[in-house]
Parts: C-alpha cells; structure tokens; sequence
C-alpha cells in the first residue's frame, strides 16, 4: 500500500504538502490499524455462535428466567456499536489534526533557515503546540471511551448472571447451587466474546478510517500529459486558443474576523469579479473548488522558435507554464502541446545523490553529450572545486551547492533529457551576470537550434 500511494504521488497533477502529509500519517499510523484489523478483526464473527449457544443452554438448565440475563447482555451490543461508532468519528478527528501538524513540521523542516533568520521560532512553535494540544485532546476522548468500554465489559456477564437469579427468585423457582454456579459458568464463557466485541469493533472502524483516507488519496486527479489535445501534425509545438485556467484551492469556511482598522473595501469591479469567481466555483464543487489564474489566454509557438514571457510579480508568468505542463484546470478554450516537455523550475529541486545522478535521472551515459551539457551549463569550473568532481555526492535538497551551482544543476538535468518542448521559469535568477550570459549564448541560444520543439 505504502508504494501504491507513492506511485500516486508521482501521478498528481498538483501534488502538495497536504498529500504529502497524508500519506507520511497512513504509512505511519493507519497502516498498522488495517494490520490490526485484519489479524484480531474477525473475533467478533464467534459472538453470535456463542450468545445462540448460551442461551440454548441456560433455557435448558433454568428455563425462561434465563432470558432476562440473556437480554442484559444482548442490550450491550448495541452500546458498543454506538461506542464504536463515535471512535471511528474522533479517530477521524485526530489524523486530519495529524495530517495538519505533520505538513506544517515538514515546511518548518525546509524552510528552518528562513525561520531562523526572521526569528520565528515562537510563532511557529505556538502553532505547533496548538495543532499538538488539539490532537491531544480527541485522543484523550477516545481513550476515554476506550476505558469505559474496558471497565463495563467485565462487569456485564456479572449483572446478566444477578438479573437471572432475581427473575428466578421472584418468579419462585428453586435456585439449586448446582444450577447457580453452572449459569455463572456460562456467562463467565461469554465473557471473551463480550470482551473481544468492542475491540474488534473498534478495530474495524479505525481501518475503515485509514481505507476511507486511502481512497480519498488514490481518487486525486493523475496527470494527464496535454499533448493528446494538440495535432501531431501540427508545425506549432505549443497551442493555446482562447483559454480560461484556474487552480485547485481548499475551500475554506469564511473566517467571519472583524475589519481591521483602516483596512478599505475593494473597487465594485473587483468586488463583482469575486463574486462571479465565487459563483463559478460553486457550480465546480463536484470536481473540487477552482479559482480563475488566467483569463482568456492565446498563445502560439512554432517549432524552433524561442519565445520570452515578461512581466511584474505575481502576473502569472509560473501559471502560464504550469497550464502549458497540464497542471491547471482548463475551464474553457483549448491548451495542446506537441511533442515532449522538459520543465527547469523557479526554484531548482535536488535530491540527495551524486551530481551525476541528479542531472542523469536515471538516463544512460552519453560521454559526449554529457560534456556538452556540462559545458552549456558552466559547471566546468564547480566540479574542479568538488572533492570527486561530478561523483561528489550532494546533501538533501543541494545543501552543499549553491543557489546558482543548485539552478544550473537543474538546467543540465532538462537539457540532458532531450526533450522536444523546453519550459524555462526564470533560470538565470540565481547566477550572476556572467554566467548568465554564458548561460544564454552557449544553452538558450546554440543548444535550442538544433532541436524541432520550442522553447519558452
């Protein structure tokens, strides 16, 4: 199960913290409550056998008044279904709180440079705490639950056993201490099935949760590669006519907080966009909530040709590469891509192995080409300063490189996989101005003329 919700993972048009965080809990917490439920869950199919089985035999030794101490118990049965019932309900509870608190550790994790340089240790470890004491408390719920059910198992075939000799003591039947210890017996032989019931139960519901989060995982959207939508025939690489794409957001409930101070209210054309956004989106609510990035886009790119995009931040010049990947939900016109795509990120992603290894990715060694690249890249000079040049292994996330030795990593790797189409969100921001130039002369410029696909 762990690799089938990491191959999902991979699938993800937009894969987030939240998966991410999601499936770290299942591996870590629900996982072992499906083991358990598999392994102890079927105790509980013996408990109607032995009921049937003990009241045969009480009415036998007692008669009827053996049905009053049958009842008691079968009046328990229910109790812990609704017991169960409201576990599986706050097990719910706690690994959402889980999911939560873990995704929030793992962006502290990567972002504990910045954290430290703005001191905000405290804030964040507030945060932390109040995720922690929240799980806290619905664990304690359930642990109480838990205690109850432990404290009035025990005790059920001891009232069903006094509420038998009652009946038979006000009906006016003989008790003999033959007959007496004999139904004791018997519901003392029921006690591992009144015993096992709410366990198994409570097993069960706890992997009905994990299952229920595990569908919910593998139910995500996979990526679909946009160049099924574009002609093969097509002399354009990329194709993007009249086109309106939003992103998925988790829709959250209105805070209802008090304006600030000072604070104005938006122009009544802003406040008309919203409300026809917040209209869409709730027409969308059965795929998911979706937000509008980009309106009515149209953009054409021949093969061969080197397109730039320019703009201020925050226009969407990232959105516009992603909707090109097929990351963005297309809400009306067309977005098609010919050929294969190889995408260089704003920001560069490094994974703990050998330099070689990131900018290989599992592809063959080509000596030559790979000198090239090198050399297109300008990391001639940085593997001369690494102990074993390119076999020089790299910490997690490229902590022993640089910013600029982490971005041109990444541009090697794209430009060793040969790919048709090349998508460039803005690679030359982490080097300085003469490598940028070398950058530019000997990759953007040389390298992409010998390929049919475009470049942006």
């Amino acid at each position: 199960m762990e690799y089938c919700g990491f191959s999902k993972l991979l699938r993800l048009t937009s894969p987030n913290e939240a998966a991410l965080g999601q499936l770290i809990t299942f591996t870590t917490a629900d996982h072992e409550r499906i083991q358990d439920s598999v392994v102890n869950g079927c105790l509980f199919i013996g408990t109607p056998f032995m009921f049937a089985v003990s009241i045969t035999y009480s009415l036998y030794l007692v008669g009827p008044s053996a049905l009053v101490g049958s009842l008691v118990i079968l009046l328990f049965y229910p109790i812990m279904g609704a017991i169960a019932a409201l576990t599986a309900k706050l097990r719910l509870r706690v690994v959402t709180i889980t999911d939560k608190r873990v995704t929030m550790m793992g962006e502290i994790i990567n972002s504990m440079r910045l954290i430290k340089m703005y001191a905000w240790e405290i804030p964040f470890m507030q945060r932390v705490e109040r995720l922690r004491k929240e799980e806290i408390k619905e664990l304690r719920k359930s642990a109480l639950l838990q205690s109850i059910t432990s404290t009035v198992g025990p005790s059920i075939t001891i009232v069903a056993g006094f509420a038998t000799f009652i009946t038979m003591t006000l009906a006016g039947v003989d008790l003999l201490s033959a007959e007496a210890f004999t139904i004791l017996s018997i519901f003392n032989a029921m006690q591992f099935s009144v015993g096992t019931l709410p366990w198994s139960l409570k097993l069960i519901t706890e992997a009905k949760v994990g299952f229920d989060r595990l569908q919910q995982l593998l139910e995500l959207k996979d990526y679909v590669h946009p160049s099924n939508k574009c002609n093969s025939s097509s002399p354009h690489s990329v194709v993007i006519s009249n086109a309106t794409l939003a992103w998925e957001v988790d829709e959250e409930k209105p805070s209802g907080k008090a304006k600030k101070k000072g604070e104005m209210n938006p122009p009544n054309k802003v406040k008309k966009d919203y409300e026809e956004t917040k209209e869409y989106t709730k027409r969308s609510t059965e795929e998911g909530t979706f937000v509008n990035t980009l309106f009515d886009v149209d953009l054409t790119v021949s093969r061969g040709e080197l397109v730039g995009v320019a703009g201020a931040v925050g226009a969407g010049k990232t959105s516009l590469v992603s909707a090109i990947m097929g990351e963005m939900k297309i809400q009306s016109g067309k977005v098609g891509v010919n050929g294969s795509l190889a995408l260089v990120s704003q920001q560069a992603w490094i994974f703990n192995a050998t330099l070689r290894e990131n900018i290989l990715m599992g592809s063959p060694m080509e000596e030559a080409w790979y000198n090239q690249v090198i050399e297109a890249c300008a990391l001639n000079s940085d593997l001369k300063l690494l102990s074993n040049g390119d076999l020089t292994e790299i910490g997690e996330r490229g902590v022993t490189l640089s910013g600029g030795q982490r971005q041109r990593v990444n541009l090697a790797r794209a430009l060793y996989a040969d790919m048709d189409i090349y998508l460039l969100d803005d690679p030359l921001s982490a080097v300085d101005a003469k490598v940028g130039q070398h950058i530019f002369n000997k990759y953007i410029q040389v390298s992409f003329q010998s390929f049919t696909g475009g470049a942006l």
